[in-house]
């Protein structure tokens, strides 16, 4: 399998994963229930996404008081995408594409507060939107940039 098509399956997959109101019927996925025991780790390619595809748990994980911790790749930004559908209008000016990254973050950080995350308990990667498949794909098995 190409390295093309995991990426579009492991797309798919997350996408199927993360929506679990929309698939729940088709997947016969059972109510999840948390234990004490359980520890949580919300891993999300941009800001919103844990919220859209997760929320729920993460009220639940909130409520009963257990370790969770929310990781997002990118913040969200360099997404001419966004203008596009925003705006109406592509943006090439970088200044104002990274500023929607911002933009992004703090509604994230606003969204987990709302559901009762601590900030300390949000973790911004900062991978670039939409340069993440070039990283993969232009540095994979290549020597440590470290």
């Amino acid at each position: 399998m190409s390295i093309k098509s995991q990426l579009v399956l492991c797309s798919i997959l997350f996408f199927v994963f993360s929506n679990p109101v929309v698939f729940a019927d088709q997947l016969k996925i059972g109510k999840l229930v948390l234990s004490g025991e359980d520890r949580i780790l919300v891993l999300a390619s941009h800001p919103d996404d844990d919220i859209l595809g997760l929320g729920g748990v993460i009220q639940q994980a909130v409520a009963t008081k257990l370790p969770l911790k929310i990781v997002y790749l990118t913040n969200g930004d360099s997404s001419k995408w966004f203008f596009i559908i925003d705006h109406n209008h592509p943006e090439n000016n970088p200044g104002a594409v990274n500023s929607i990254g911002i933009v992004r973050r703090d509604e994230a950080i606003n969204a987990c507060h709302t559901l009762g995350v601590d900030q300390q308990d949000l973790i911004f990667s900062g991978y670039p939107d939409i340069a993440t498949l070039n990283i993969w794909h232009y540095h994979w098995n290549q020597s440590s940039a470290y």
